[in-house]
């Protein structure tokens, strides 16, 4: 696609214009338990003409848009019964949506002892349950769908924001019969928040889809064609773009880890929250890996080009130089990775067997991860002629 930004008149012209939804008009999704928000506001305008006549002309525009976006989203949540050390849900088909029931074992006993509490399968003795692990489960929002089922109970709407304002503006200049000039910069700030799943602590939210949102960008071109003869004309261009697109996870500046009994996760601006912690048979809480993600742009280019018109034919050559600059912030897991599978309460090579968020219970931990919080700069010249 070749855009171009209109240009000024030696007539004053302009429009305002105005797009409205609201979700008052809108049917509720068939997953959702009430109907998500959508409103939107699309708002702007345009105005050019003369500031001298046949001279010198400018145009310019703007636009706003705010959004307000409901999501409905289904997630899986420890029960009630869990939180408190009990599994004897698992060995109910009907309630776990397995094809029979699910054995838990002693956490180290390789599956040769049950797990058992006062002669209770699947349920922990109280002694057993790691307190910090508990109060992290009890942080889950209770289940609100499907049933008093182990999976998909929870249906959760969130209200998220897209906020855009971008502007233009040109100034053309014919200086002479030969030569003829413009200028022009652009600006777009898109800012947004997803709002976290699991609340505020737990966030829980993915990739592109959690926490605050920046997407800036400046854009600036300078031209000027100057025609020597009716045959030889020559233009010049210079431009350059500044771009900043960033995702922080919701507790980004906050050190949250201490609060809930975790140690030993290193903080510092922009890496707050929890690790991203996965439990197979619930869903996962915690910031999302590469968590923040930082990025800045800026690139000049410089560009000339020359056509030469010889009898019948055209001729055509131009060189062009641009320097590339990108620094990049998205570390793989600054915050820290766990990960509980359920291996420690299950039968090694036995199916049904097992829970991750029983390992979670007694913090049987299968894997951690830790990276350090690290930059990447990539420079370049890319420099080209035809």
């Amino acid at each position: 696609i070749n855009a171009s930004i209109k240009s000024g008149t030696n007539s004053l012209h302009g429009n305002l214009w105005e797009y409205w939804r609201n979700d008052d008009l809108d049917a509720i999704d068939y997953f959702a338990k009430t109907k998500p928000k959508y409103r939107q506001n699309q708002f702007g305008g345009t105005i050019g003409g003369p500031i001298m006549k046949d001279r010198l002309f400018f145009f310019g525009d703007v636009e706003a848009n705010r959004i307000i976006f409901g999501e409905t989203d289904t997630y899986t949540v420890p029960t009630t019964l869990m939180r408190q050390g009990n599994f004897t849900e698992l060995l109910d088909p009907a309630l776990s949506g397995q094809s029979q029931p699910v054995l838990l074992y002693q956490p180290g006993s390789n599956g040769s002892a049950p797990l058992t509490c006062n002669g209770q399968q699947n349920v922990f003795c109280p002694s057993q349950i790691n307190s910090i692990a508990q109060g992290l489960l009890k942080l889950y929002p209770v289940p609100n769908a499907n049933g008093g089922k182990t999976f998909n109970n929870y249906v959760v709407n969130r209200n998220n924001l897209d906020n855009t304002v971008q502007w233009d503006g040109r100034i053309d200049w014919n200086a002479t019969q030969h030569d003829q000039a413009f200028f022009r910069m652009s600006y777009y700030n898109e800012r947004g928040n997803y709002a976290p799943p699991l609340g505020p602590i737990l966030d829980g939210g993915g990739y592109g889809s959690d926490g605050p949102t920046i997407n800036m960008g400046e854009n600036y071109a300078l031209s000027e064609t100057h025609e020597f003869t009716q045959t030889l004309a020559n233009e010049f261009r210079f431009g350059y773009n500044w771009g900043h697109f960033q995702f922080l996870q919701p507790g980004s500046e906050q050190d949250i880890a201490p609060t809930v009994g975790l140690g030993g996760i290193p903080f510092q601006q922009h890496n707050g929250g929890l690790p991203s912690t996965s439990i197979t048979g619930i869903s996962s809480f915690g910031s999302p890996g590469f968590y923040p993600a930082i990025e800045y742009e800026n690139v000049f280019q410089i560009l000339d080009n020359v056509t030469k018109v010889a009898g019948n034919h055209t001729l055509k050559g131009g060189v062009a130089f641009q320097h590339v600059r990108f620094s990049t912030t998205a570390p793989i897991n600054p915050h820290g990775g766990y990960n509980y599978t359920g291996f420690y309460t299950s039968a090694p090579g036995q199916s049904f067997t097992g829970s991750g968020v029983a390992d979670f219970l007694v913090d049987q931990q299968r894997s951690a991860g830790l990276s350090n919080y690290f930059n990447i700069d990539n420079v370049r010249w890319y420099n080209s002629g035809y």
